[in-house]
């Protein structure tokens, strides 16, 4: 097993403080790494459009999920003939979550939906 060792910086006692000018003595920890285990997932990346958001809830709906087109700004869309952001609200394991433009909406190993920032999808998956 690999490890991280963390420096911890305390003082003598929980809750003492340390005359002015001093530095805590550190003390150090072993910290287990985990490698994510290698899984194939579903993903569809959304282009900000209606358009694009209707095949993502399609598919999220079929699967079982829970996924609407909503406004950020109702009021504004209304005077501005929808010209304000849009985003796709998906019910997660850990609540409703919105996906932006650009964002991956992915299909994850217990079947549940939820949306991902491009950056982190970037890093964590590439195609099968």
């Amino acid at each position: 097993m690999i490890t991280t060792k963390l420096l911890l910086a305390v003082a003598p006692f929980a809750g003492d403080r340390l005359p002015p000018g001093t530095t805590p003595e550190p003390l150090e920890y072993a910290v287990p790494r985990y490698r994510k285990k290698p899984v194939e997932v579903e993903a569809m990346q959304w282009d900000g459009t209606a358009e694009g958001a209707t095949p993502i809830i399609n598919w999220v709906l079929s699967g079982g999920g829970t996924a609407t087109y909503t406004c950020s700004d109702p009021d504004r869309c209304a005077e501005t003939d929808g010209d304000t952001p849009h985003g796709i609200e998906i019910r997660t394991l850990e609540g409703t979550m919105r996906a932006d433009l650009d964002d991956w909406i992915i299909k994850g190993v217990q079947n549940e939906f939820y949306p991902c920032k491009p950056g982190i999808f970037d890093a964590t998956y590439e195609p099968a």
